[in-house]
This record gives structure tokens, sequence and C-alpha cells, in this order.
């Protein structure tokens, strides 16, 4: 992109990280939401979801996306928070991630289904390796995503467990 990385760092002191990409500002037309016959539809939902995941960046990005869509969400920070969670409140869809300290993914979602809840829980995972998939489905997950996430298989996946409203 043509920009340039700068670090000044002093022993002891700490470090300063900076950037500079040299891009065009935007026309006031491409910043509004261009309404023609090719815009998408605008998608709600009326849904409580349950956002399991350690990595604070991967907590907001997967709330804000998901209360873009009018969803409000709660935040477990690894399985065995999210195992207490879904027996305290009621929730329509758990996003599970699967590396997390204390409990991972896949155990919570067997402890989960051992406590006879069958609310949907949709994996979401940097493992996007063959077989992956078949053996989140086999710990009891509905479905899966790979990080990073894709805008448009994330909504259909969240089609398939939530009506839209």
């Amino acid at each position: 992109m043509g920009g340039e990385i700068r670090v000044q760092s002093k022993k002891g002191e700490g470090s300063i990280f900076s950037f500079c990409l040299p891009l065009k500002p935007l026309e006031d037309t491409q910043t509004t939401h261009i309404e023609n016959e090719n815009a998408k539809e605008e998608i709600f939902f009326n849904a409580n979801v349950l956002i399991v995941e350690d990595n604070k960046t991967n907590q907001m990005l997967l709330k804000i996306m998901l209360e873009e869509l009018g969803i409000k969400t709660q935040i477990a920070h690894n399985g065995s928070e999210a195992v207490e969670m879904v027996q305290e409140n009621s929730y329509d869809l758990i996003l599970m991630d699967e590396n997390m300290p204390v409990m991972n993914g896949m155990e919570a979602t067997k402890k989960i289904r051992q406590l006879n809840i069958a609310t949907p829980i949709i994996a979401v995972t940097a493992n996007a390796l063959k077989g992956d998939r078949e053996k989140f489905l086999q710990a009891g997950m509905d479905d899966y995503l790979s990080k990073p996430i894709d805008d448009q298989i994330f909504l259909s996946v969240l089609r398939k467990f939530l009506e839209p409203v």
C-alpha cells in the first residue's frame, strides 16, 4: 500500500510503534449507505447470544457484528464460564471458540450437552484444517465458522439458527 512502519524504542522505557498509509479520502457519497436496486436487505434478529471467547479483540468483533444485527450478547471468557452461564441463563445461540484456557470449546460443548441443553452451538475457531469441522460436529456443536469470519458466511449461519424479524 506504499506506507511506512516506524518504531522508536528505549531500553527500560518502552516502545512507540506508528504507521503511515498514503490513502485518498473517501467522497461523502462513499461513506453513506448507497440505496439502489442492488443494496442488500437489512436483517435484524431478536435473539440473545452467548459469545465464548478468551481473546478481547475477538470478543469485541463478535459483539459488534451481532449487535449491528440487533442481537443481545453476553460474554464468557472460557468454557467453564460458559457451562455456568448456560445453567443460569437462556440463550438462542452460543458462539464457541475452541482454544481457550481453563476449559476448551469441545469440552464445554460436551458438558453443555450432558446437561441436556439443546441451544445451538457454533464453533468459531482458527482451526480450519481438513477434518476439524467433523471433529467439532462430533463433539456436539451444530455448525462451524472459521476465523477470520466472512460476513456473508456468518450471516448465513445465523439465519440457519435464528429467525430474522
